[in-house]
């Protein structure tokens, strides 16, 4: 089985903290020299995120344990001496040893208790159904998913710190890179500040949409630009919203991070970097693209 495949049937255990120390320093050894693993890593992340921000304080009954573990015993019972018991167990060279109930079964656990929690909520506790209730509600989990949600990928990006897919970080390579992956031109923003640079640019999804982010470094300091053809229309829902340099830029505080919007020729770009809010909005501001 190949590095990549060992990464993405075990990238649950890793971030849930079941790997036993020198399989863990093997497995972000081949992290740090894979994007594709990177990217993968990224997605589970920002999925169990979006799983507690749909949960949110919603109470599990007191009798859901004690029916998980019993579950459990009974899958470990059936197990015992069959084939069926791969499916259970975590196998790998990256997994415990120990034959601990943690090890084998906690990725279990958590499949089983989100099961379990839907079916005993019956959907409605989360909003699925549409009933009133404590929990989100269909139309504000949707403008979470939305809107919200995709300024929180943008975020995750900048602070993931992927490398670049394009050797060459020049306007010209960087457009002719886009060319075919994307269903829009991609033109490089030019800045006023002369201590702007663009670093690199790689392709990058967003929920059901490809995009393109572009790195710039902005007087020693990151700066992300993600360029998308067609935002979720809640993109812009309670955006604060300033006028500099004749543009009206909106922007929300997402996770300790200003993130700046701004449309252009039909296209619309979201900032993020390492810079003060008022800062980051003139930079932006200045920012030239061509059709």
């Amino acid at each position: 089985m190949s590095r990549c495949a060992m990464v993405r049937r075990h990238v649950g255990a890793y971030l849930d903290g079941e790997l036993e120390p020198a399989s863990q320093l093997d497995f972000e050894e081949h992290l740090d020299g894979c994007a594709e693993c990177q990217e993968r890593l990224a997605f589970e992340v920002a999925f169990r995120d979006r799983v507690v921000e749909a949960l949110g304080d919603v109470p599990a009954p007191a009798s859901l344990r004690q029916r998980v573990l019993l579950d459990l015993d009974q899958a470990e019972a059936k197990s015992e001496g069959s084939t069926s018991g791969a499916l259970i167990r975590i196998w790998s060279p990256f997994a415990k040893g120990d034959g601990s109930r943690r090890g084998r079964f906690s990725r279990v656990s958590i499949v089983a208790a989100a099961a379990a929690a839907l079916l005993l909520f019956g959907g409605s506790a989360i909003g699925l159904s549409g009933a009133s209730g404590t929990g989100v509600d269909a139309a504000g989990l949707g403008g979470s998913l939305g809107g919200a949600s995709l300024l929180e990928d943008v975020v995750r990006l900048h602070a993931s710190s992927l490398p670049s897919d394009v050797p060459e970080a020049k306007q010209e390579s960087v457009a002719r890179y886009f060319e075919g992956k994307v269903q829009f031109p991609v033109h490089p923003a030019r800045f006023d500040r002369g201590d702007v640079h663009l670093v690199g640019a790689r392709l990058s999804s967003f929920r059901d949409r490809r995009a393109a982010a572009l790195y710039y470094v902005a007087g020693g300091r990151r700066v992300t630009m993600v360029v998308l053809d067609s935002p979720p229309p809640a993109l812009l829902t309670g955006a604060a919203h300033v006028l500099a340099r004749g543009h009206e830029i909106y922007y929300r505080d997402v996770h300790g991070y200003t993130v700046p919007i701004r449309r252009q020729h039909g296209l619309t770009y979201v900032f993020t970097g390492d810079l003060t809010r008022p800062s980051l909005l003139d930079l932006v501001a200045s920012a030239h693209v061509s059709r």
